[in-house]
């Protein structure tokens, strides 16, 4: 996704564990801020803003 871009993320019911702080904060902020790393190349991938998650369970 191109910055300033919006995207739409499956949340497979098996990877979401109730336990985990970051769904709390999804519902509850409204927020998400990650950063991920693609280890064979050491590309970084910022993702910060507004999130939910519908019906649907899509992030």
């Amino acid at each position: 996704m191109l910055p300033g871009s919006r995207g739409r993320v499956s949340a497979f019911p098996a990877l979401i564990d109730p336990l985990d702080p970051v769904w709390e904060n999804i519902e509850h902020e409204g927020r998400l801020g990650s950063l991920v790393i693609e280890l064979a190349t050491h590309r970084r991938i910022h993702i910060n803003g507004p999130a939910q998650i519908d019906d649907a369970r899509h992030l």
